[in-house]
């Protein structure tokens, strides 16, 4: 370890040093873990509501069309 190259205590190394940057970079790394969370969350639900709209899409297209057929059907007979 470094406290050992120097032969002093790691209290007596790191006494002096100003961790406010560490600090506020490890809050700002913490700020766009929770961003890039949230898009990936808001992902999955579009993703989910887009699934859920075309399913919902197939059926309202399949049943007009079977109301179109019976209703041509009816016409004709």
């Amino acid at each position: 370890m470094l406290s050992d190259y120097f032969n002093i205590t790691l209290d007596e190394l790191v006494k002096n040093i100003d961790v406010q940057d560490v600090r506020e970079k490890n809050l700002t790394d913490e700020k766009i873990s929770s961003i890039f969370s949230d898009i990936e969350r808001a992902k999955n639900i579009c993703s989910k509501l887009i699934k859920y709209l075309s399913i919902s899409g197939y059926f309202v297209l399949f049943f007009t069309i079977i109301v179109f057929v019976i209703v041509i059907i009816r016409t004709i007979l």
